[in-house]
């Protein structure tokens, strides 16, 4: 990831990959980052190559595996807002609607965790909004109409999908085509460990960090995995 400023407009730019970005400029008070693996960097690659070609992301992977945070990580990268929302049985179109409508006003990236939960029949109306989106955007549209409303378009705007892999089923072809899809299946558990204990003072932290990791090993490979027993960077942390 590039930063560069455009004398011309002013403005700073983002290259990654093929693709550029413009900086959102949203505000990043003191928080705490994730580490960045290579892994890591190979995800962000994706999700930038799926932006770039104006479609959204999903990311599948295991639960605590980071999918959620290493978008969020990106979009403090890119100085974005970003907001997790978690789905549910009970939203309708004119919910999802509405709040598709917010997101691109304002750029604003925009996580849907469990979209599986919501009915087909809405997840296939949204579909038709999300599409009409992307060719308003390959337009380079600066107003489009979605949902019956004239809407500003923003462009730094963003639409991901986190769920288990298995669940991808349970969204219609509509919808899920239009989300690239982005698998994170493992993590780079000893490099993240270290650095953390590195950034706590610990003088031994390879060594620790290859006993707590082969010690979460061990519990995944001997217990079954369900929603209580994941062992992910939760149980390690």
């Amino acid at each position: 990831m590039k930063y560069n400023w455009n004398d011309e407009e002013r403005d700073i730019t983002i290259d990654q990959g093929f693709c550029t970005f413009n900086y959102g400029f949203e505000f990043l008070d003191c928080h705490q980052r994730i580490i960045i693996t290579p892994d890591t960097l190979t995800s962000m690659l994706s999700l930038t190559n799926a932006l770039g070609i104006k479609y959204g992301a999903a990311c599948y992977g295991y639960h605590a595996m980071g999918k959620t945070e290493t978008i969020k990580e990106l979009a403090k990268l890119m100085g974005i807002f970003f907001i997790d929302f978690n789905c549910s049985a009970t939203m309708n179109v004119v919910q999802l609607s509405c709040l598709l409508r917010g997101l691109i006003q304002s750029g604003t990236w925009v996580n849907f965790s469990n979209l599986f939960i919501v009915k087909p029949e809405v997840l296939s109306i949204i579909g038709e909004h999300l599409y009409a989106l992307r060719n308003a955007s390959l337009a380079n549209l600066k107003k489009f109409e979605v949902g019956g409303y004239e809407v500003q378009l923003n462009h730094n705007y963003g639409v991901f999908v986190t769920s288990p892999a298995e669940t991808s089923q349970e969204i219609p072809e509509s919808t899920k085509d239009y989300f690239r899809p982005v698998s994170i299946a493992t993590i780079d558990s000893k490099l993240i460990v270290e650095a953390e204990l590195i950034a706590q003072g610990f003088t031994s932290a390879s060594e620790w960090a290859y006993k707590i990791t082969s010690f979460i090993n061990a519990c995944r490979d001997e217990f079954s995995r369900d929603q209580s027993q994941t062992y992910g960077m939760t149980t390690i942390r």
